[in-house]
């Protein structure tokens, strides 16, 4: 596993919050549709290395896209009413889906149907998410996964959220929402709830 450094500050310019998400789930059986979702939120770019909150929780019955969209509805939730929020995550279901304008902008004219004219899936998800838009600021950037994102601050934030989910699953960890405190301790993660 790649070494990856926690950085002292993120650069918030503009923004109220910074959130990193994540969501998986099993796509195999016995554990298939078991999901999880995770986020941290640095308010102003402030970091403590030492006592990185990770904001996650348990999903049944789901889809990767929706444990992800979960992560970012939850985040923003997290982050109050009127804030201004870059989310960062490697879904590119999510981001492209609410950035490019041939995705949300045309399914919302077309009354919730594709170019195609077929359901929108997960659309009780992507209405919420355009309800939070409207009341907040936000911005989506879309990062490479799994320790692959050049920039090294995204590498490790993303780590942390992916390896949130795992661990979330892995240990059967049930709960809408629960926190675990992160701690790197000289490279072997550390979860504490």
């Amino acid at each position: 596993m790649k070494q990856l450094q926690c950085p002292s500050t993120l650069n918030v310019s503009g923004f109220d919050h910074i959130i990193y998400t994540d969501g998986g789930c099993h796509n195999n059986p016995p554990r298939k549709g078991d999901g999880a979702w995770a986020f941290v939120d640095f308010k102003d770019g402030i970091i403590d290395e030492s006592n990185i909150i990770v904001h996650c929780g348990c999903m049944m019955d789901t889809t990767n896209n929706r444990a992800e969209m979960v992560a970012v509805i939850n985040g923003i939730l997290n982050c109050g009413g009127g804030s201004k929020i870059m989310v960062i995550s490697d879904s590119g279901y999510v981001v492209k889906g609410y950035n490019h304008p041939s995705y949300l902008d045309t399914w919302i004219r077309n009354g919730w149907h594709t170019a195609s004219g077929d359901d929108v899936k997960n659309v009780d998800l992507w209405k919420l998410l355009n309800s939070l838009a409207y009341h907040n600021g936000i911005k989506f950037k879309l990062i490479k996964g799994h320790y692959k994102d050049p920039n090294s601050t995204h590498a490790y934030f993303n780590s942390i959220v992916d390896r949130a989910c795992t661990h979330i699953i892995q240990n059967n960890i049930i709960g809408e929402h629960v926190t675990l405190k992160y701690n790197p301790n000289g490279g072997k993660q550390v979860w504490t709830n």
